[in-house]
């Protein structure tokens, strides 16, 4: 499968039509990062802009949404060694601030503690 995307589906689907059916849908924009993290597909374009698109979102309607992409951007930014997001190591860590700063709320502070990740 991670073939096939590198291959075929990345070019030809996702980045096409990433604008028609990704940045104005959340559930399909949170859906596809949940997805591509459960098959271990990690490129680096594609997370770029799925976090790109996360952080620069007015509103986050779901906790749950929140904390699946804190805890992706915590993940992949500290991966390492044998890993297939090792890659990408340290290259989040201004995603994750500005995650923080903009979607961290006060509602969210008591559900969802940020430095622990539960």
């Amino acid at each position: 499968m991670r073939e096939l995307l590198d291959k075929s589906f990345k070019k030809k689907v996702i980045l096409t039509y990433w604008d028609a059916e990704v940045k104005h849908n959340q559930r399909t924009h949170f859906d596809l990062a949940r997805e591509l993290d459960f098959i271990g597909w990690y490129d680096e374009e594609v997370w770029t802009k799925i976090f790109d698109l996360t952080c620069n979102k007015a509103k986050i309607n779901n906790i749950y949404d929140f904390m699946l992409i804190h805890k992706l951007m915590l993940k992949l930014n500290k991966a390492e060694g044998d890993s297939r997001a090792a890659h990408l190591n340290g290259k989040f860590g201004g995603h994750i601030d500005k995650l923080i700063e903009k979607h961290y709320t006060q509602d969210r502070e008591w559900k969802y503690d940020a430095e622990t990740g539960k």
